[in-house]
């Protein structure tokens, strides 16, 4: 017995918000928040709500993350580290998610998993 899969356009749909919450999410960080928060909380992380604009700063992404959901249970969000820097490694956390998220649908689907080698998932 298989597993439930999401259709193709649902995939994109979901591909499409994800980045629309992000590309709004930067854009409330740039316009807003940037000024309220660097430099003296450099180094530190913001997640944002981009449906009502509100955000929660903290030591860590998931601190920043709990703190938001407190008062916006609901909706996407936007992670970044604060300051000039990027945080490479939630770039890569949330690039893994992601590839692992897309392989995963493909078994669902019955295709198989093809490894192109070390270190390349497909």
């Amino acid at each position: 017995m298989s597993e439930p899969t999401m259709p193709a356009r649902d995939e994109e749909a979901e591909a499409s918000a994800r980045a629309e919450a992000a590309r709004r999410g930067r854009a409330l960080y740039e316009a807003k928040l940037k000024a309220l928060l660097e430099p003296e909380l450099n180094n530190r992380f913001v997640a944002i709500h981009p449906d009502s604009g509100g955000y929660a700063v903290a030591d860590s992404t998931g601190n920043a993350m709990r703190a938001i959901r407190k008062s916006r249970p609901q909706g996407r969000l936007y992670l970044t580290k604060i300051g000039p820097e990027p945080e490479y490694g939630l770039t890569a956390r949330i690039l893994m998610a992601d590839m692992m998220a897309a392989a995963w649908q493909r078994m669902l689907r019955g295709k198989p998993f093809r490894s192109r080698g070390p270190g390349r998932l497909w």
